[in-house]
């Protein structure tokens, strides 16, 4: 990769970049916000990105109104999913303590009794509301695999992405499917921080 690549946000919740490829006053989806959005003030901070958060849980939503700049940064407390629905049960975290939640009932940090629904939004409604976004970040706890799948075009010159074949049903086949299928939409360059965080780029 002939490229400059650096790691934005903390160790836990960062991502590699390529500041090159970030074009100042652009839009960044970042899906799966959690506690942690040191990586959203970076590309804020560095690049004037507005950034759309996507989080469905209610921790990540009180966290985000104490610290966040609001004319930078669009909060929508929705689960990203593949195909458009109305809502979709989510399943708690085990731990009182944690924020993560995931809609995959296997996901080995939940609850699979403790649910609620909550509301969903897919890539291309996105899209239709903000337009194209220059890099984009899931953190999805495991419906990362269905919204790769069923993507059918992506202009970003990023996409940082958490697999989650460690603490869920989905394989490690199931996270080569996924990055062949980033490949297939142009993605030819990679970071891979730990085989689980990765950032793909279009160079």
């Amino acid at each position: 990769m002939n490229i400059e690549t650096k790691l934005y946000g903390s160790d836990y919740g960062g991502f590699m970049v390529a500041p090159s490829l970030l074009v100042n006053g652009s839009t960044a989806l970042c899906a799966g916000i959690g506690e942690d959005i040191s990586f959203d003030i970076q590309l804020m901070g560095l690049h004037n990105m507005l950034v759309i958060g996507v989080d469905p849980t209610i921790k990540s939503l009180r966290y985000t109104e104490r610290i966040i700049n609001k004319d930078r940064y669009r909060f929508l407390e929705k689960a990203l999913v593949a195909n458009a629905s109305n809502d979709i049960l989510i399943y708690e975290n085990s731990n009182p303590d944690y924020v993560s939640e995931s809609i995959c009932s296997d996901h080995e940090s939940v609850d699979d009794q403790c649910s609620r629904l909550v509301s969903t939004i897919t890539y291309e409604q996105l899209i239709q509301e903000y337009g194209s976004f220059n890099i984009i970040k899931l953190d999805i706890e495991g419906a990362e695999y269905e919204v790769i799948e069923n993507l059918q075009e992506c202009d970003a010159t990023h996409f940082c992405i958490e697999f989650h074949h460690h603490c869920t049903d989905f394989s490690l086949k199931d996270t080569h499917n996924a990055m062949s299928k980033l490949i297939s939409l142009g993605f030819n360059a990679l970071a891979n921080r730990n085989d689980k965080e990765m950032t793909f780029f279009k160079v």
